[in-house]
């Protein structure tokens, strides 16, 4: 599909909320307030009735720029090329697989791109952030609850920046389970650069997404805006470590102005990265300590999350593709090497393990599982009683 076969799709509104979306010098304020404008048919380049419309002298300014109208003109039309390739998207609020979520916030994005899976957008999702130089602990907790909140359901989002981002998106593709960049620049950009084999990592199975246009570099003042779309998109966010200047307390914000919820994880008192979450912690958020903490806390807020992140379990899961290791393969192994092959393929009860492998000795089947639990290979999920990898 071209550029110009998409454009055939689009509604007038929308092909001059885009135009206006790539023009230089027009923000989200001056798109909103044409509204009523656009709904009349009203197109770029004509002029504003500012009986129904009132701009201020700069916004007005910026709209008559002709070299601003040019400019956007070319940006709209590369914007619909971009669109044209596989696994890019681009959303607008009425579009059918715009995420519901964002629908609701405050300043929801007028257009969004997207490259990847656009499904993963309207998930269940967790969003963890943090640190960009984490302790060596901040990002073990990022890996660890990352980790368990994938394998239980959640889309992990973050905003594909460096340490704690960096460790939660990782987390969820090493588990095979989708996880969301938001990024602060337009999607033809890779920020850091050094992140570009983890944003193909991340479109392989989830997706990039961004409100800003092609060609727009990273901005400091770009970032903590793009927070509200992490959290917005998101049930709930947790700040994994945080100083007290730290952006992540910028999510927090929105987060609680969005009615999500805030957990944060304590760290040491002696730790400058830790005092942005204990500071969120006396300010209400949730201290937790483990992803079963946050699963519980969601559960209990939100009561029908377990059925829907059950119901999206099983509708993921191809028993085509799941080959158990055969009894056969299992014995010539060490149990060790044994109980990690077979939690490799699945999360099983102590009861499905002893059975799988009932030829072991049930006292050193048992003993073994203990030890893989106490050196933190496998871990027990409370609520299923499951055993998974850790």
């Amino acid at each position: 599909m071209s550029g110009y076969s998409i454009m055939s799709t689009l509604s007038s509104f929308q092909f001059n909320v885009l135009q206006l979306w790539c023009m230089p010098g027009v923000g989200h304020k001056t798109i909103q307030a044409l509204q009523p404008l656009l709904h009349q048919g009203w197109s770029v380049g004509h002029e504003v009735d500012l009986d129904i419309c009132p701009l201020s002298n700069k916004q007005i300014n910026a709209l008559q720029n002709q070299k601003a109208v040019a400019q956007g003109q070319r940006a709209t039309y590369q914007t619909l090329e971009w669109g044209a390739l596989n696994n890019h998207h681009i959303l607008f609020s009425k579009s059918t697989e715009y995420p519901d979520a964002l629908k609701t916030i405050d300043e929801s994005p007028l257009v969004l791109m997207v490259r990847g899976n656009v499904g993963a957008l309207s998930k269940n999702g967790i969003s963890l952030v943090g640190s960009r130089n984490p302790s060596r602990e901040g990002v073990q907790n990022a890996n660890i609850f990352a980790t368990y909140l994938a394998s239980m359901g959640f889309s992990i989002i973050s905003g594909g920046a460096a340490g704690i981002d960096r460790a939660a998106h990782e987390a969820a593709l090493k588990v095979s389970k989708p996880t969301l960049a938001v990024l602060g620049h337009g999607l033809d950009h890779c920020y850091p650069k050094s992140h570009f084999n983890l944003y193909e990592s991340i479109v392989e199975q989830g997706a990039l997404i961004s409100e800003f246009p092609l060609g727009v570099a990273p901005k400091p003042y770009f970032f903590p805006r793009r927070n509200r779309i992490i959290t917005g998109l998101s049930k709930g966010v947790c700040v994994v470590e945080a100083s007290m200047g730290s952006g992540s307390l910028v999510s927090a914000k929105w987060a609680v102005d969005q009615g999500r919820e805030v957990f944060a994880i304590p760290g040491s008192i002696h730790n400058p990265r830790a005092k942005g979450c204990h500071w969120l912690i006396q300010q209400g958020a949730k201290l937790v300590q483990s992803g079963e903490d946050i699963l519980s806390e969601l559960e209990y807020v939100l009561p029908d999350l377990k059925a829907q992140l059950i119901g999206e379990a099983l509708n993921s899961q191809s028993p085509a593709t799941i080959e158990m290791p055969t009894r056969e393969v299992l014995v010539q192994l060490p149990l060790e090497e044994a109980i990690l092959k077979v939690l490799s393929v699945k999360s099983f009860s102590i009861e499905e393990i002893t059975a799988y492998m009932d030829y072991a000795d049930l006292d050193q089947l048992m003993e073994t599982i203990i030890c893989l639990e106490l050196e933190s290979q496998i871990k027990r999920m409370p609520e299923t009683g499951v055993f998974m990898i850790c």
